[in-house]
């Protein structure tokens, strides 16, 4: 039964963030701006584990992996912008995104 909550709670996010989208880019944007998933994430682990250990060391990972996620948004407007296509756009900010995740992955677990 919680897969099933969650699965409709995500749905319902994307979905009404992607119908919005088409009239209004910004309010889209702020709606997915918000760490909504993030939040629902954090009560749905403390409802199931109450583990307050876990949650703090998801909440802090979240945030260092926040940091790197920002160049796939810079670089897909700059792509964007250039004409570069949309599909290669996105390749190469996924790309460039997957590739400072690991970098930070690999620089936090030094720490």
């Amino acid at each position: 039964m919680n897969y099933f909550i969650k699965i409709i709670i995500s749905a319902i996010i994307i979905t009404l963030a992607s119908e919005v989208a088409k009239v209004n880019e910004k309010i889209a944007s702020f709606i997915i701006a918000l760490p909504l998933l993030s939040i629902i994430t954090i009560f749905f682990l403390y409802y199931e584990t109450k583990n307050i250990e876990k949650i703090a060391l998801f909440s802090i990972d979240v945030f260092w992996l926040v940091i790197p996620t920002l160049i796939f948004f810079l670089s897909l407007t700059w792509l964007l912008r250039r004409d570069f296509g949309f599909y290669p756009s996105m390749g190469v900010s996924l790309a460039c995104m997957f590739v400072l995740h690991f970098l930070t992955v690999r620089v936090l677990n030094k720490f």
